[in-house]
């Protein structure tokens, strides 16, 4: 592979995963590297999280409560669209496999 097709594959993996969102430079979302998309899947996984939140206090459920705790909280850390509705997806069922 010559310098030119090397350079031009680097070039297209970047551009791939800048807009995954799974790179480093979080500066051209909206807030926090985030898209529209991603703001409306953070707020709906929080909504999901505040839901669990309150049931695993009323049904002193510890698996509920901490699942809901951690999707009130996991979009600080991870940041982009389709790593937030991963995570959120994984947290959001974690709770019925384990009643």
């Amino acid at each position: 592979m010559d310098a030119t097709n090397a350079s031009s594959l680097q070039n297209s993996l970047t551009d791939m995963i800048s807009t995954l969102g799974i790179g480093g430079d979080h500066s051209s979302g909206l807030i926090m590297g985030f898209s529209g998309y991603g703001i409306v899947f953070a707020i709906f996984f929080s909504l999901i999280g505040y839901m669990y939140f309150r049931s695993g206090r009323r049904d002193s459920n510890t698996i509920k409560l901490i699942c809901g705790i951690c999707l009130l909280v996991f979009t600080w850390f991870v940041h982009g669209t389709i790593p937030v509705v991963i995570v959120g997806t994984l947290l959001t069922i974690i709770p019925f496999f384990f009643r």
